[in-house]
């Protein structure tokens, strides 16, 4: 699987070379190109939902900017199912599944590079998501944005939902949104992504190393990401090894 390390300083593109993600809050209306071939701009959503109840950043403006920066691929504007924002929007489940359905296929009118999220909150939400997405006649043989288990993924809950989905539909490429370093030691989640992307290295500097500064250090952020990369490489393909340990 792929990791994409998650930066809030746009002119740190200018001092990596690996794999990275940026909000579009952060980028919207920089007029200098970023650095980088490899890169993803995601929507903001969390934000924009748990500031405003909905998306202040209008289609218009986003279209604008990824035609702009040029990113590979922008997720479509969707809407997170976690309970605080749900409370914000006065909104449900299915009504933030359909407005994310709607956000796509609007957005992928007038880019290429936009990509589709699934969302939900319980194991049959992002199910029942997947079958919204067919009815709506979408292309599930795609990359996915992941949503709604960021917050949640120093528990079981991504370890069951990720490969509900990819049993029900195994042609979906998930990308996970902001997993912590927990979940990269997991077996089952790294066999079962195609990509993810995190910038827990901000709560790792602040809360392990006690030093405000460390929050914005690049060098912090490298060094959280190669720990990242060995868990990952340490348990990538970790069942075919077991297979191939019994076999001798």
């Amino acid at each position: 699987m792929k990791f994409y390390l998650g930066i809030h300083v746009a002119a740190w593109s200018y001092r990596i070379s690996v794999p990275y993600m940026l909000s579009v809050r952060l980028v919207l209306k920089r007029k200098k190109l970023l650095k980088g071939n490899d890169w993803l701009l995601d929507s903001g959503g969390f934000s924009e939902l748990k500031l405003h109840g909905c998306y202040k950043i209008s289609e218009d403006e986003y279209i604008e900017c990824i035609k702009h920066l040029k990113p590979n691929y922008a997720f479509c504007q969707d809407w997170m199912c976690e309970r605080q924002i749900l409370k914000r929007t006065g909104k449900e489940v299915e009504e933030h599944q359909e407005l994310t359905i709607k956000s796509y296929t609007s957005l992928r009118k007038k880019s290429y590079r936009i990509l589709p999220v699934l969302q939900g909150y319980t194991p049959d939400d992002y199910i029942n998501h997947i079958k919204m997405y067919k009815k709506h006649k979408v292309n599930l043989n795609q990359l996915f944005g992941l949503g709604s288990v960021c917050k949640r993924s120093r528990t079981e809950i991504p370890e069951i939902i990720i490969p509900r989905i990819r049993s029900f539909a195994p042609e979906i490429k998930i990308h996970a949104f902001g997993l912590k370093i927990t979940a990269f030691k997991k077996p089952v989640i790294v066999n079962n992504l195609y990509s993810a992307d995190s910038m827990a290295w901000s709560y790792d500097g602040r809360f392990n190393y006690g030093a405000l500064r460390r929050t914005n250090s690049l060098a912090h952020a490298l060094i959280w990401r190669n720990k990242v990369l060995k868990e990952i490489n340490k348990n990538y393909y970790y069942k075919l090894d077991i297979i191939n340990n019994r076999s001798k």
